[in-house]
């Protein structure tokens, strides 16, 4: 993501199940100032041992 602001991004990750939530991952990025914009990027986010056999299991 790109902008002309300096901001604070959180991305939420739910994983539901039968309605009801399960487990939650929340990731906070903060901006890098690069040719003259501010650059956010999540690169390498892990999944949780929850969320890998929850989607081994689908």
């Amino acid at each position: 993501y790109e902008s002309n602001e300096n901001m604070t991004i959180t991305c939420s990750t739910k994983v539901c199940s039968f309605g009801k939530q399960v487990v939650e991952k929340v990731e906070t990025e903060y901006a890098r100032f690069e040719g003259g914009r501010f650059v956010y990027r999540i690169t390498r986010s892990p999944m949780c041992e929850y969320m890998v056999n929850f989607i081994h299991n689908l």
